[in-house]
């Protein structure tokens, strides 16, 4: 990724992997699927899933927060000052109808890249570079931990990183 432009045509956005065709590799790039134990299968489908409800702008994915999960967010604005925000799950999950919608409206689709899988000590950390196609501009510092409770999994931490601004107009 280092090679990678900062800005990306539309062309390399169709390249990313889009969140229903989500890489499931895990950490070490030289290990196959079938490697993968059941659970940690099982929290990549989570994960597929709730991405690919995301990219139809679907608010049902709120119900995969868990009410006391930490969701944070780093803006980064143009002039590189970043500002910071941490909501719970309940909070997030309470916003997701609204975003959900405005995201739908502004067409600010997301594609997902090289998903990898670790185990943590409360679940899963699945970290993916993230591509907002509506602004240009990859979050290579994206990721979420899941873990289970009563035999479903939830959202228990998400952190991404975000643009003030669009730098598809710069290009």
């Amino acid at each position: 990724l280092d090679s990678e432009p900062v800005h990306s045509s539309p062309e390399s956005a169709e390249s990313m992997i889009k969140p229903d065709t989500i890489n499931q590799n895990a950490s070490d790039e030289d290990r196959s699927d079938q490697e993968l134990s059941l659970e940690e299968q099982a929290a990549l489908e989570f994960f597929h899933e709730h991405w690919r409800k995301a990219s139809n702008f679907n608010p049902i994915i709120a119900r995969n927060y868990h009410p006391k999960a930490r969701i944070r967010t780093t803006r980064i604005q143009s002039s590189g000052e970043k500002r910071f925000m941490e909501v719970s799950g309940k909070q997030w999950s309470d916003l997701m109808p609204m975003m959900m919608a405005m995201a739908r409206q502004a067409g600010d689709k997301q594609y997902l890249s090289q998903a990898t899988i670790e185990s943590s000590e409360n679940g899963y950390r699945i970290s993916a570079v993230r591509y907002s196609e509506s602004r240009c501009y990859y979050d290579k510092n994206y990721y979420m931990v899941i873990a289970k409770e009563e035999e479903r999994y939830y959202i228990v931490e998400e952190y991404m990183e975000t643009r003030g601004d669009n730098l598809c107009e710069k290009n």
